[in-house]
């Protein structure tokens, strides 16, 4: 099931499996979101819960009960039921039930609210604690943006733009098995901007940390519809000229796409917590890095997603 939203700017489809975003399209039916292709990738955008990334052995315990653990999580693949719907707006809800708990032995919540306010689409994640004990978890989001945005277009003449210079931004470094580790890298020290490639990610995704900035903009390198618009004057001849991630309240943005001879797509991702760790404990009591929800507490989280045109 598919539910629709729409304004002047932006045509918005999101499938009932997951409240996944799976198709964003511009006035002029430019479409924006990845499309899900199966020989690279079969998502668009999945919010990853209740945990991001790996999980070590593909398991874990719960008081030495054992579970297994697939890559993000398993929201992603749930079918959720859509409680509001109006023109720009709509409201989709998971609740733990038996076939949850057998993956992950706790009681929750789980809602994705989506607001179209101009050409911003907003995503609100509310996680509920509906058991009698904290539950630790990890949440992030996934969306997958086709670039380049254009045929003919190459992935060198693309960059993503921070809106300030980088001062304190360090790189998580992963491992080939993509777990995370306590080594922490130098990256962009007094830039605000990484130039893409078609072999920028030929090893691992980029993880980085200490992001000074509230967004990132993704668009053509030549350019500068990423600098406030008293300041734009863009020379891209793409009718979509930029993307606009918001980063606020998020610890860590991994930035991903699939190996490939070109680049296809590019992921741009807001994540709350990270990859199990290389040495990490097999009972999730003890995993490092994730978030902890008392009995009965709600914990939120919005993204923001900004598609700019001419």
């Amino acid at each position: 099931m598919q539910t629709v939203l729409s304004n002047e700017y932006l045509r918005v489809t999101i499938a009932s499996q997951g409240a996944q975003i799976i198709s964003v399209k511009t006035a002029n039916n430019r479409e924006c979101m990845w499309t899900a292709e199966k020989e690279l990738w079969d998502y668009h955008a999945p919010v990853l819960f209740p945990w991001t990334g790996r999980i070590k052995n593909k398991t874990f315990t719960k008081d030495g009960v054992l579970f297994k653990a697939d890559i993000h999580g398993f929201i992603r693949d749930e079918q959720f039921v859509c409680t509001e719907q109006s023109a720009t707006s709509a409201r989709f809800q998971k609740n733990s039930d038996d076939s949850t708990r057998r993956r992950f032995p706790y009681d929750f919540c789980f809602t994705q609210n989506f607001t179209l306010n101009g050409n911003t689409l907003c995503q609100t994640v509310s996680v509920t604690n509906t058991g009698k004990e904290t539950m630790p978890f990890g949440l992030g989001y996934h969306p997958g943006f086709l670039c380049p945005f254009e045929k003919g277009k190459e992935a060198k003449e693309y960059s993503l733009f921070f809106d300030k210079v980088q001062k304190n931004a360090k790189c998580v470094v992963i491992t080939q098995d993509g777990f995370a580790t306590e080594k922490l890298n130098d990256f962009m020290t007094g830039e605000s901007s990484i130039q893409l490639s078609d072999t920028f990610f030929s090893e691992n995704s980029v993880c980085l940390t200490g992001l000074d900035s509230t967004s990132v903009v993704l668009c053509e390198t030549s350019s500068n519809a990423h600098l406030p618009k008293e300041r734009q004057n863009a020379v891209c001849s793409s009718a979509l000229q930029a993307i606009e991630v918001g980063l606020s309240g998020f610890p860590f943005l991994l930035v991903w796409t699939a190996k490939s001879e070109k680049m296809r797509f590019l992921c741009i991702e807001p994540w709350h917590t990270l990859p199990d760790f290389a040495e990490a404990d097999a009972e999730w009591k003890k995993k490092k890095n994730l978030l902890h929800l008392a009995a009965g507490k709600t914990f939120s989280s919005t993204l923001l997603l900004t598609f700019h045109t001419k």
